[in-house]
């Protein structure tokens, strides 16, 4: 038996868990084929048939069910080292779970605030998948989440702490491209690319802006697993998407638009954590994204017109949603 890498133990997992190859290659961004061959390799090292592969779909064999609780708690174990050793000696480290770019330009100011309030912590930044961003809470491997709203899930607590407002995004060409902004209603005959399914029904509809005025329905394209594969899409046509403000920072290209959308609630973007106390460090990370959120805001309309606009028509939807609780979360 060969002694198989934390990365083969961790395509079993998302394997086990959707009981589908090709819905865990989504998941890991990894192509199906591919997924299927490291499988396969695993199942070789250890010299064991891990999955019933039919026609009916996929199930754990006994050896599966048995690797199954051991290989959760290495990836467990090889997460909580890697954090560990991220953290330089007399340190400790706080993992922060993000999606996308985070909060953009706004990454250095919370680095750096941060730094100067607790210099003996290390902020250890980990991307997760838009679907998975609160289930890495739940598995630990994140200490705390930035988490885009809503979010209505009880073991966590959510709290909110800045918003932004929410632009589509369009390939250069399309017919709203060169507006300042535009009406949600301006989008009702557009085709949206599909929110990853695995994410929470009310989390899909907020970010599809359903329920639309007069219940029409929403035109769904393609779906996509990351950003960089959503924006392929839309440049090449295939649909649109509704992104938060600070998504342009790190995504914005010649063969895309960004263009802010009135008559919607903006994006709100929460702290969260798991249980009701928040993990050592956790709450004065908690402090510094108040305090730069707090910062930014002030300075609504210009960063409205850092948008597009030369007027700050829209500065106020920036303003709504004031950082509050989450509905459904627990709040601090």
């Amino acid at each position: 038996m060969v002694e198989p890498n934390i990365r083969l133990l961790r395509y079993f997992l998302a394997v086990a868990e959707e009981l589908n190859v090709g819905r865990a290659a989504r998941r890991l961004y990894v192509s199906q084929p591919a997924l299927s061959q490291q499988l396969r390799r695993l199942e070789h090292d250890l010299g064991v048939e891990l999955f019933h592969r039919s026609s009916r779909g996929m199930r754990l064999t006994e050896s599966g069910a048995v690797l199954l609780p051991v290989a959760e708690e290495v990836v467990r174990a090889a997460d909580r080292l890697i954090a560990t050793a991220g953290a330089r000696p007399g340190r400790r480290g706080l993992v922060v779970g993000f999606v996308g770019n985070g909060l953009g330009h706004l990454n250095a100011a919370v680095r750096d605030d941060y730094a100067r309030r607790m210099p003996r912590v290390d902020l250890l930044l980990r991307q997760v998948e838009v679907q998975d961003q609160l289930e890495s809470l739940r598995s630990g491997q994140v200490d705390v989440a930035l988490a885009r709203l809503p979010v209505r899930e009880t073991d966590l607590t959510v709290v909110p702490f800045f918003a932004e407002p929410r632009l589509v995004c369009l390939p250069a060409a399309h017919r709203l491209a060169g507006r300042c902004h535009v009406d949600v209603d301006a989008l009702a005959g557009e085709v949206f690319l599909a929110v990853p399914e695995r994410s929470p029904r009310h989390w899909r509809e907020f970010w599809l802006a359903q329920p639309r005025p007069g219940g029409a329905p929403v035109r769904l394209g393609p779906s996509f697993g990351t950003a960089e594969e959503a924006l392929q899409l839309v440049a090449a046509g295939h649909g649109v998407l509704l992104v938060a403000a600070t998504f342009r920072d790190g995504y914005s290209r010649e063969e895309l638009r960004f263009v802010p959308v009135r008559g919607l609630a903006p994006s709100r973007v929460a702290l969260a954590w798991r249980g009701e106390q928040p993990p050592p460090g956790g709450r004065e990370l908690l402090t510094t994204l108040r305090s730069v959120a707090a910062r930014t805001e002030r300075g609504g309309a210009a960063a409205f017109a850092a948008l597009g606009c030369e007027h700050g028509d829209g500065a106020a939807e920036h303003r709504d949603g004031s950082p509050g609780a989450a509905t459904g979360a627990r709040s601090a």
